[in-house]
């Protein structure tokens, strides 16, 4: 099941679960607290499910991998409503994940980033390459996981405001009160079930269908 990531504030998360909670179609919200983001699994009525990780920070091992200031400001939005971080973005955010957990690009991702525009991919190559001074040929080159990418990686995070050493300390000293917290706490919180008048209404509008 693939998984859907989404940056949100503090006040944007309760927004966004309260929506759900209050969704005719919604059975139970299933959520699990991780450092700095939590997984949600939506269980719909009709026995399918939506699988999302609400991002606080974008956070590796304590480090900073993406300012959300940054993200925020840069980003545009969808004709869906939705707010979408650049192409430059996205590529770095999938790059992080595939670095820092050692697996290679997902296909589904490889797929999409290689049958880019040739002006797009030439536009991703310039910013990592200014950004982390990569050495490379094509960005298809960045798909597997590499230590010596993974070390430029790290040398080019450090430098940012966001990745100080003061900054790291006190990171480090959250992720630990958190993880302590974590041995003593429930480890996922279940909402649901909910609406069992919108199932009878989901079936009846079922039967009407196939009638």
């Amino acid at each position: 099941m693939s998984t859907i990531d989404l940056l949100v504030s503090k006040e944007g998360e309760k927004k966004f679960l309260d929506f759900c909670r209050s969704h005719a179609k919604v059975k139970e919200i299933i959520i699990n607290p991780r450092f700095e983001r939590k997984k949600v699994a939506i269980k719909m009525l009709d026995g399918s499910e939506v699988s999302l990780k609400l991002l606080r920070n974008m956070v590796r091992k304590t480090l900073c991998t993406l300012p959300t200031e940054e993200i925020m400001n840069d980003c545009h939005e969808n004709s869906y409503g939705v707010l979408v971080p650049t192409i430059e973005q996205q590529y770095e955010y999938i790059l992080m994940k595939s670095q820092f957990s050692n697996t290679e690009f997902p296909d589904k991702f490889q797929k999409y980033f290689s049958a880019m525009e040739p002006a797009v991919r030439s536009s991703i190559f310039k910013y990592l390459q200014t950004k982390y001074n990569f050495v490379f040929n094509t960005i298809e080159d960045l798909y597997k996981p590499k230590s010596s990418l993974l070390l430029r990686i790290t040398i080019g995070l450090r430098a940012l405001p966001e990745n100080s050493l003061s900054s790291l300390i006190f990171r480090g000293v959250r992720l630990f009160i958190w993880n302590l917290g974590f041995l003593f706490s429930k480890k996922a919180v279940r909402l649901g079930p909910m609406h069992s008048v919108a199932k009878e209404e989901l079936d009846s509008g079922r039967t009407s269908a196939t009638s």
